[in-house]
């Protein structure tokens, strides 16, 4: 009878300690406070949609007549992908997070702190990413009227080939701006 009133007794202690939270974290509130949270752990799609959905599409065309019609095009394909590997730092970060959290392993003052100066890159990346897109619109067009063909007579002079060139120039060096200062944003959250 005592022992089954021992036993008792420590499992309402355990109860009392571990709580009824199922699959739950137990996060500190602040690294000087000595209250707890109790939070639900964070899936890897839900935490990172905001930056998922900043990354570009690189498709290769498949099959050799695919590729004749659209060839790859240099320089765009070259920013979408320094462009991915940007957001996949980023991407990283946010993963890191998502897994301190999940073992517990931060506060939930520290947790929130980071996930909001996460997140506010991750909005500043998307207003860049808008302006990459133009950079990469205007390369595109002004490249669709250098290869339009040669100059009929009336239409593209040489004149008008040079300007397109400027254009192409002037985008091309625009996204690699742009590029840079988003590496920089990532970059300055230090090493992950």
């Amino acid at each position: 009878m005592q022992r089954l009133v021992a036993c008792a007794a420590l499992a309402f202690l355990a109860l009392l300690v571990t709580g009824c939270h199922s699959g739950e974290v137990r996060l500190r509130i602040s690294p000087e406070s000595s209250g707890h949270e109790w939070r639900k752990p964070i899936s890897a799609e839900q935490f990172s949609a905001p930056v998922r959905k900043l990354f570009y599409a690189v498709e290769p065309p498949l099959g050799y007549a695919e590729a004749r019609l659209h060839p790859l095009e240099g320089h765009v394909l070259s920013a979408q992908m320094r462009w991915n590997a940007v957001i996949r730092s980023l991407l990283d970060r946010f993963d890191e997070l998502r897994v301190q959290h999940n073992e517990a392993r931060i506060t939930v003052s520290g947790f929130d702190q980071r996930r909001g100066v996460l997140l506010v890159i991750a909005k500043d990346l998307a207003a860049k990413k808008a302006l990459l897109d133009a950079a990469i619109e205007q390369y595109s067009a002004a490249k669709g009227e250098l290869a339009a063909g040669p100059p009929r007579q009336g239409e593209q002079t040489p004149q008008t080939a040079r300007e397109a060139r400027v254009r192409m120039d002037e985008a091309q060096a625009t996204a690699d701006r742009i590029i840079k200062e988003a590496a920089g944003l990532v970059g300055a959250l230090g090493p992950s």
